[in-house]
C-alpha cells in the first residue's frame, strides 16, 4: 500500500509578536486524498533563528509548538516538516515571523 500524500499548513499567533513573548506555532496536516483518515505522526518545527527543531506529535491533525524569540528582526523563515512513516507520506511547508522589539516605557514618580 503505497502512503496517503499529504499537505502541511502552518500558522503563528501573535503576529507579529515581541521579544521574549510566547508564540504558539500551530501546523494542520491533511491528507490529499478524500475519505482518509486523519494523519498521524509528528511535525518537525524549525524557528528560523538558530535554536533546535523541536518535535510535536500530531493529534487529530494538529502539531503545537510554542517558542519565544530573544531577539528582534525577520522575517524568520519557520519550517513544519510532517513525517508519519507507515500510512502517510511527509510534507513541508515553510512561512515567515516577524518579531518586534519589546517595548520599554520607564516611569519617574517624585519623592
Amino acid at each position: 500500500m503505497n502512503p496517503v500524500p499529504t499537505t502541511t499548513a502552518l500558522s503563528s499567533s501573535p503576529e507579529p509578536s515581541v521579544t521574549g513573548q510566547p508564540v504558539t506555532f500551530t501546523a494542520t496536516v491533511t491528507p490529499d486524498t478524500a475519505g482518509a483518515d486523519i494523519p498521524s505522526g509528528t511535525v518537525i518545527f524549525g524557528f528560523g533563528d538558530g535554536t533546535a527543531l523541536v518535535a510535536a506529535p500530531v493529534d487529530n491533525g494538529t502539531a503545537v509548538s510554542v517558542h519565544a524569540y530573544t531577539a528582534s528582526g525577520g522575517p524568520y523563515t519557520l519550517t513544519a516538516t510532517h513525517d508519519d512513516g507507515e500510512n502517510f507520506a511527509g510534507s513541508t511547508t515553510t512561512g515567515i515571523h516577524t518579531v518586534e522589539q519589546a517595548s520599554t516605557e520607564i516611569e519617574v514618580c517624585p519623592h
